[in-house]
């Protein structure tokens, strides 16, 4: 599975046309930085399997979460509300 090198860097220019599924997301927080895990876990395993570890300071986080949040709103306005799936529930592209 591709991740991190050696020194938990990720070189961006080899990994930047990579994709990599990710179903599984955790949070950590102190005063000065968030630290956000991503990785993929399966049914029936409680163990994920973390591909990456991004640290960020508070700012920078509050940055990317207004992202998120009108990326899915355009979601939401162009395929309708998420099932517990992850599948749109209306029409769309497929």
């Amino acid at each position: 599975m591709a991740g991190p090198g050696q020194n938990g860097e990720v070189d961006a220019a080899a990994s930047k046309d990579q994709r990599v599924f990710v179903n599984h997301v955790a949070i950590d927080v102190s005063l000065s930085e968030f630290r956000i895990d991503i990785g993929q876990s399966g049914p029936g395993e409680s163990d994920e399997d973390k591909l990456y570890r991004f640290v960020t300071t508070p700012h920078h986080f509050q940055t990317i979460q207004r992202k998120i949040d009108r990326a899915a709103g355009r979601y939401l306005a162009k395929f309708g509300p998420i099932s517990r799936q992850g599948q749109a529930s209306g029409g769309g592209d497929g």
